[in-house]
């Protein structure tokens, strides 16, 4: 799918994939997509070049070392502005191993020199880095922003399949965030599944032993 395709009916390039592998949907199967090809769909792609950033984003980025137009993007798309982590520094002064964190040090560098900091903010009531607001597998200039309300998106497209395939199907939306030692995927949005499993009092299975 093209990053310039005037429309986007993004429950046909969901079947059309699937079929493509040769795979078939059952009742019971969770489908699972990225936050990014829904941000494409939706339109949600920002080129930065056309942003103009206000003055605390403008104070922010020559603190951080960021461009201010990028920072104007996370304020915009975040309710709270949580903290700011120096994270090139603690690389830097050993407090972070970065062999830890990535498999090519060469590559993790060169991040590290386009953001050496990101922000902790909170949006639609879940925490984020840098507010979802992402370059990654895009051209350069270009950023890709979350869509909102993405449980209301999730049951769009559970119900739209279901109807389809008349099959009993559930739908995760999953962002990548960093994490100790690397980087993990959150549920952002779910419909037909709990993405939260409450195992308080129940006995879980660990090495092959009960807990």
């Amino acid at each position: 799918m093209s990053l310039y395709e005037e429309d986007c009916d993004l429950v046909k390039e969901i079947l059309t994939s699937i079929s493509g592998s040769g795979v078939e949907i059952l009742d019971g199967d969770i489908i699972v997509l990225t936050d990014k090809i829904v941000s494409k769909c939706f339109k949600k792609i920002v080129k930065i070049f056309d942003v103009k950033p206000c003055k605390k984003a403008v104070d922010l980025a020559r603190k951080t070392g960021l461009d201010p137009r990028f920072v104007e993007l996370v304020l915009r798309n975040s309710d709270d502005l949580l903290a700011v982590v120096p994270f090139k520094r603690l690389v830097e002064r050993g407090f972070i191993d970065l062999m830890s964190l990535s498999a090519d040090p060469y590559e993790t560098r060169k991040i590290l020199n386009e953001y050496p900091v990101f922000f902790i903010t909170r949006r639609e009531g879940m925490i984020w880095s840098d507010s979802g607001i992402d370059s990654s597998n895009l051209p350069p200039g270009y950023y890709a922003v979350p869509v909102e309300d993405h449980d209301e998106i999730a049951r769009s497209i559970r119900e739209e399949i279901s109807k389809t395939l008349g099959r009993k199907i559930a739908v995760v939306i999953c962002d990548t965030e960093i994490f100790l030692g690397g980087s993990i995927d959150f549920a952002r949005g779910s419909y037909g599944i709990d993405p939260v499993d409450n195992v308080r009092a129940s006995l879980v299975l660990q090495g092959g032993v009960y807990l």
